[in-house]
């Protein structure tokens, strides 16, 4: 099976928990004889390299060089100037143009990705990243879209905020698949999406290590070896 893993995000030389997820899944498809390639946005073209290991034979796909290699910008400066004209009355509505634009843009890197790779099936990272394929297929894609798999890496919540919600509604909608973290999250996609039937819990695994600190010990010097910070509405892992 040829698999394809939608991102549109960076990736090369990011240390994240979605990094590694992403990584630790393309190792696994490939891991079971299967073809694994990783679709994603990246501008920063000094990193070549992810940061965590990956197997040398999963095929990357930077949409960003497909646009420089084309001469064409995700955003030109006309349409950054229509972006603040709006901005100061309708953030949404600055976003949404920002949102229209890219996915006018992305269509020949999506297309020439799927044609070259020629997936059985897509998985991608997050609704947005869904949204953003169905939206393309809507404007016209001259290659039929594979089966696409939803995924939720962060709080429901936190994905659907207000940023393109419709988008992600519909791309919920479309879905082949849809994962969630916790089965509360199930309950949600459901009361939000009913006609999507197809939803799975697939909680994040955490591993066991067998020396333990023990924290009832009274010590006169604590250390603390990592920070996290948590605010209301998702986790800050870069604080």
């Amino acid at each position: 099976m040829r698999v394809l893993f939608f991102w549109k995000a960076k990736y090369l030389g990011d240390s994240g928990g979605m990094e590694k997820v992403l990584t630790d899944f393309a190792n696994h498809i490939m891991n079971w004889k299967g073809q694994a390639g990783i679709a994603f946005y990246d501008c920063n073209f000094d990193n070549e390299c992810p940061f965590f290991p990956l197997n040398d034979q999963v095929k990357l796909f930077n949409m960003a060089s497909y646009l420089k290699k084309s001469n064409k910008a995700i955003l030109t400066f006309p349409e950054k100037i229509v972006r603040e004209i709006i901005r100061p009355f309708n953030i949404q509505k600055a976003k949404g143009w920002q949102y229209r634009c890219e996915v006018r843009k992305l269509r020949f890197p999506i297309e020439s990705i799927i044609k070259k790779f020629m997936p059985d099936i897509i998985i991608s990272m997050e609704p947005k990243a869904s949204a953003v394929l169905f939206d393309v297929e809507r404007i016209g894609l001259s290659t039929k879209l594979p089966p696409v798999i939803t995924m939720f890496h962060f709080s429901f919540e936190y994905v659907m905020d207000q940023y393109q919600y419709n988008n992600k509604v519909d791309a919920l909608k479309k879905s082949a698949y849809v994962q969630v973290l916790l089965q509360e999250e199930e309950k949600k996609i459901k009361k939000l999406v009913p006609e999507q039937t197809h939803l799975i819990t697939i909680s994040n695994t955490v591993p066991q290590y067998e020396n333990q600190a023990d924290l009832l010990v009274d010590k006169l010097r604590y250390k603390i070896v990592n920070v996290a910070r948590l605010d209301p509405r998702q986790k800050r892992q870069d604080i």
